[in-house]
């Protein structure tokens, strides 16, 4: 398996497992820092890059809390200066 596949494994299994935690964290911390914090938390719990941690949370939004969406894409376009793709962080 290479980097990339194994990234996306990587981060399919934290969405799958974390998920709900990423959502509850958001409704309490529906803010750029609580994505920042659930962000760094993700680094440091799994080793992760900060990229595979915001797709882990992009997918976990997307699939689990689309009520997050808005917070989600404005976060990534005043970030990256792009605009996200179908929940994709």
């Amino acid at each position: 398996m290479g980097r990339g596949q194994r990234a996306l494994h990587l981060v399919s299994a934290y969405a799958a497992e974390y998920g709900p935690a990423v959502c509850m964290t958001l409704d309490d911390y529906p803010t750029f820092g609580g994505i920042i914090g659930i962000g760094r938390a993700i680094v440091d719990q799994t080793g992760m890059s900060y990229h595979d941690a915001g797709q882990a949370i992009g997918y976990s939004v997307s699939e689990l809390c689309p009520r997050h969406m808005g917070l989600l894409a404005r976060f990534i376009a005043t970030n990256t200066h792009r605009t996200p793709v179908a929940g994709v962080a």
